[in-house]
């Protein structure tokens, strides 16, 4: 059996990033770390709108969409369903 059939695609072994995150992950979890930093510097200089906005911005549309993106319940790493990995190990 190919052993790199097993591995996880877009994983450090395929140039891609250790976690298995793809472009479109990272670059959400990028904006919402920018949000954050920015809204953390508009409450610095005394923003009472802009400051806060960005901050509910980044922690919780741009954070959890780049974790989230993506995923979709029951599937594992290969795109096969939990069940088919299951028994095809057997």
């Amino acid at each position: 059996m190919d052993r790199n059939r097993d591995r996880v695609r877009g994983g450090a072994e395929n140039g891609g990033s250790p976690f298995g995150l793809r472009r479109w992950n990272l670059l959400l979890l990028v904006a919402g770390a920018v949000s954050v930093v920015a809204g953390y510097v508009q409450l610095h200089r005394g923003s009472v709108n802009s400051g806060p906005l960005l901050l509910v911005l980044g922690y919780f549309l741009f954070l959890p969409a780049g974790l989230l993106a993506g995923w979709r319940r029951g599937r594992t790493a290969d795109g096969k369903g939990a069940q088919a990995a299951r028994t095809e190990g057997e």
